[in-house]
């Protein structure tokens, strides 16, 4: 359940953020969200799905499910097209909303854990998301236009 701040207990709660010049009038706390690293998602996920019978074909051209490798036979396709994903689903009659969009990655190393932020954020009008992996701090600001 979200959870109201003020600036001692967010403090409390992510001491790096102590650290800086200005002093946040709250946030909002909620332990249903969190961050995670996708492409070691992805791999895991791909991993588990090899062991249960699932064929990857990488590096192919998708046309109507038929891949550069020749067609496929499946009960069920992943499309993971990313901003073509749409391009490719029109040919079939369906419209997804996926729309791309500009980010502006960063990833920072850690040079004093001690200082280094512990759990995720993100700035909802600026859409600027923080998150962490043990060895470097990560931050993304996204375009919001399409």
């Amino acid at each position: 359940m979200p959870a109201g701040l003020d600036f001692d207990q967010i403090i409390a709660l992510e001491p790096a953020l102590g650290h800086g010049r200005k002093r946040f009038a709250g946030a909002i706390h909620d332990t249903s969200d969190g961050t995670g690293d996708p492409q070691q998602f992805a791999l895991g996920l791909a991993a588990v799905c090899r062991r249960l019978g699932a064929t990857f074909h990488l590096g192919t051209s998708v046309t109507r499910i038929i891949t550069s490798d020749g067609p496929i036979h499946a009960d069920a396709v992943v499309l993971v097209a990313g901003s073509a994903s749409p391009l490719l689903t029109r040919t079939i009659g369906h419209h997804i909303p996926v729309y791309p969009a500009k980010g502006y990655p960063l990833t920072a190393t850690i040079k004093d854990p001690d200082r280094a932020p512990r759990i995720g954020g993100i700035d909802e009008r600026s859409l600027v998301t923080a998150g962490h992996r043990p060895d470097a701090v990560l931050a993304d600001g996204r375009n919001r236009h399409r």
